[in-house]
């Protein structure tokens, strides 16, 4: 269906389509548009939160390996959401990986 979407109703396709599919957990979706370097008219940010807002580890590590924003504002958004996995894997991503032994 994205694939016939993208290719043929390209005028009418919605800007919204990677951050529905994140918000939704359609990981294939997902994974398909980030491959063709579709970006959202709205910013990859707000797919990026609503992935982390909505608990779907595999889209926000999709997003991570291919270098879409991330901030300490998603870890607000998986805690308030009860995504404590999330919270996790987030703090273990912006913060682990960028200190260093003292």
């Amino acid at each position: 269906m994205m694939k016939w979407i993208y290719y043929y109703k390209k005028k009418r396709r919605s800007s919204y389509g990677l951050v529905w599919a994140s918000k939704e957990g359609h990981i294939n979706v997902v994974k398909w548009m980030v491959e063709r370097k579709i970006h959202s008219d709205v910013g990859n940010y707000d797919a990026v939160y609503e992935a982390a807002s909505s608990g779907h580890l595999d889209i926000l590590k999709t997003f991570h390996r291919n270098n879409y924003p991330f901030d300490v504002a998603l870890m607000d958004a998986a805690t308030t959401n009860g995504h404590l996995d999330i919270l996790k894997w987030l703090y273990d991503e912006l913060f682990q990986e960028n200190t260093t032994n003292i």
